[in-house]
């Protein structure tokens, strides 16, 4: 409320909180005029009646929200005030004043005067300011931000950040691409984040690339989950390659070979043909008798 007392018709505004963080309104002088009754230079008077606890601003004792307004409305700032009480105290009773807060104002001017200092805005302190040619924003650095918070792994600002010094809403688009440039459709985008964050808690906000990371991660994990199945496979395949003499050679690619082994065909993967193996190597890429040329040349 303090600042209030600084509105001026349309050229100074004040833009605040009413009940809550989603409930706020802009006031000028009208508004100011609606709320209280009396125009915004008068607020420190008011202030210096009623008092504030929460700028320690005792005010005077017994003078609440009501009297305090119908008294600065009446009378004006505290000084006319005092000036009509301390000739006659006939407008303070039409207007509703009882003699006790007639008593408390007679004894409370010292406090009243005090308080409405304590509450007025000095507007004529000596400083030097001049507004800046450029706008904060305008030396950010946004890429030098980003690249900051992804090490960091502040995935949640990241957005906030290019939301808030960003003009249009087209510029954000930017965060529905991954880092080779791929363009993906928001609404998936918006949904795969939204699973993502129910899986992970951690990622509140995941962008494209942290989607495709997880994604990644999770494909590898299984392909390199060794089953009952994939462990069998394995002692199968080492027994058939210490024969050939391409144990060694088999190790080294296990990796490449896990999604075979994990395979389940007709027939277990040590009885596979060669052409049937190479069939199955060739789904995950794998060329198998190149790997065999190979294996025979080291």
């Amino acid at each position: 409320m303090d600042t209030l007392q600084l509105v001026s018709g349309k050229q100074v505004q004040v833009f605040t909180l009413k009940k809550g963080f989603n409930d706020t309104i802009l006031y000028d002088e009208t508004k100011v005029i609606e709320r209280f009754g009396f125009k915004p230079a008068l607020l420190p008077d008011y202030k210096g009646l009623r008092g504030d606890t929460s700028d320690n601003i005792i005010g005077i004792a017994g003078i609440g929200e009501k009297t305090g307004m119908t008294l600065v409305q009446t009378f004006g700032t505290i000084e006319k005030m005092y000036k009509v009480l301390s000739k006659d105290e006939t407008p303070f009773k039409e207007v509703g004043i009882t003699p006790r807060i007639i008593e408390l104002l007679k004894n409370g001017e010292d406090e009243a005067l005090f308080s409405k200092t304590l509450a007025t805005i000095r507007r004529d302190v000596p400083i030097s300011f001049a507004l800046p040619l450029h706008t904060f924003k305008e030396g950010i650095d946004l890429q030098k931000i980003e690249t900051l918070f992804r090490e960091l792994e502040f995935r949640t600002l990241i957005n906030r950040v290019k939301s808030s010094f960003t003009d249009t809403a087209s510029e954000v688009v930017e965060t529905k691409e991954d880092t080779n440039g791929e363009v993906y459709n928001p609404d998936t985008v918006k949904q795969l984040s939204i699973a993502l964050w129910l899986l992970n808690s951690e990622l509140t906000n995941p962008t494209i690339d942290d989607i495709l990371q997880e994604l990644e991660d999770a494909r590898q994990k299984a392909l390199s989950a060794e089953t009952p199945q994939c462990s069998a496979a394995v002692t199968a395949t080492m027994s058939k390659a210490k024969l050939l003499g391409l144990d060694k050679q088999v190790i080294e690619h296990k990796g490449t070979l896990t999604p075979v082994f994990n395979f389940q065909p007709v027939k277990p993967v040590q009885d596979l043909t060669e052409d049937e193996l190479s069939a199955e190597l060739a789904k995950y890429g794998i060329d198998l008798r190149a790997n065999i040329k190979q294996a025979m040349k080291e």
